[in-house]
C-alpha cells in the first residue's frame, strides 16, 4: 500500500513538472515574439495622424517662385517713334526718324509695320537721303579717289514689316518696389527702300543728288531684315525701346543710270540701324 501511494505521488509530481516546463516555454516564446516585432512599426490607430502631419509639412515647404506679369500686352496696339542711325556704313551715313505700329497678337508674338525718313542739313538747307562718310570725303579731297558707285547709294525713305517673337521676359524691382518689366525680342521681315545716287561732274565736284535718277523716275529696291531688341515698360501704357536691325539690300548701277558711271556694277549692302525711342501702349 505504501509503495502504491509513493508511485501515485511521484506521477503527480512529474505531471506538474511537465506542465510547469510547458508554461515556461510558452512564456519564453511570447517574449521572443515580442522582441522580434520591430519597435518602429506604425500603429494602425496612429496612421491618420501621421498622414495629416506629413501633409502639413508638405504645405509649409511649398515655395512659389513664378510670378505673373504686372502688365499684359496681348491684344494691345503699340505706337513707337524712334531715332535711327546707321552703324556700319563705310562710305555713306544715314540718320533719320522712324515710326512703328505694333500689334501684340500674344504676350510673346507681335507684328510690326515701320516707316522712316533719312535726312540731314546740307549747305543749301535740309534734304532727304544720306551723306558721305568721313572716309569718302577724305578719299575724294586728299587722294582724288572715289569708291565704286554702287557703294555710294543713299536711301531717303523706307517702309517695312516684320514678325517678332519674345523668348525672354522679366521685371526689375528694388526693395520690393517694382520699376517695370522688360522683354527681349527677335524679328524677321522685309522692306522697300527708295534709292538715291549723286551725279558728279568730270572734275569730281558735286553736281546734284538725283532721286530716282531722273525727274519722274521712281526707283526702289527690296530688302530683307533681321534684328532684335529690348522693350522696357514702366507702366501699362508707357515704355522705352532699343533695337538693332540689319537690312540686306541688293544694289546695282547700270549703264545710263548716271552720266559718270564706269560701267555696270552690282553689290549686296548691309544697312545696320541702331534705333531708340519710346513706346505708347493702347
Amino acid at each position: 500500500m505504501k509503495k502504491l501511494l509513493l508511485f501515485v505521488t511521484l506521477a503527480t509530481l512529474g505531471t506538474a513538472a511537465r506542465a510547469a516546463d510547458e508554461e515556461e516555454k510558452d512564456t519564453a516564446g511570447e517574449d521572443a515574439s515580442a522582441e522580434e516585432t520591430p519597435a518602429d512599426e506604425p500603429d494602425a490607430s496612429s496612421a491618420p495622424a501621421a498622414a495629416e502631419a506629413e501633409a502639413a509639412t508638405a504645405t509649409e515647404e511649398t515655395i512659389f517662385v513664378v510670378q505673373g506679369k504686372p502688365f499684359l500686352v496681348a491684344g494691345k496696339f503699340e505706337l513707337s517713334p524712334q531715332i535711327a542711325q546707321s552703324v556700319n556704313d563705310s562710305f555713306t551715313s544715314h540718320t533719320g526718324l522712324t515710326a512703328s505700329g505694333i500689334y501684340h497678337l500674344k504676350e510673346n508674338v507681335a507684328f510690326e509695320l515701320t516707316g522712316g525718313l533719312f535726312g540731314w542739313w546740307d549747305v543749301g538747307g535740309p534734304r532727304l537721303g544720306g551723306r558721305d562718310s568721313e572716309l569718302t570725303v577724305e578719299l575724294r579731297e586728299k587722294e582724288s579717289l572715289a569708291p565704286e558707285r554702287v557703294k555710294l547709294y543713299q536711301f531717303p525713305w523706307f517702309l517695312g514689316g516684320d514678325a517678332q517673337w519674345s523668348p525672354l521676359y522679366g521685371k526689375v524691382s528694388v526693395h520690393d518696389l517694382a520699376l517695370g518689366q522688360f522683354n527681349l525680342y527677335l524679328s524677321v521681315g522685309a522692306a522697300a527702300f527708295g534709292l538715291q545716287l549723286e551725279s558728279l561732274t568730270q572734275g569730281g565736284a558735286q553736281k546734284a543728288y538725283v532721286t530716282g535718277f531722273g525727274p519722274y523716275d521712281f526707283r526702289t529696291t527690296l530688302a530683307t531684315s533681321f534684328g532684335g531688341g529690348l522693350r522696357f515698360y514702366f507702366t501699362d501704357w508707357l515704355g522705352v525701346r532699343f533695337e538693332v536691325r540689319d537690312y540686306v539690300l541688293p544694289l546695282s548701277v547700270r549703264e545710263g543710270d548716271v552720266e559718270d558711271a564706269d560701267g555696270p556694277s552690282f553689290d549686296v549692302t548691309n544697312l545696320v540701324l541702331g534705333q531708340a525711342g519710346v513706346s505708347f501702349i493702347f
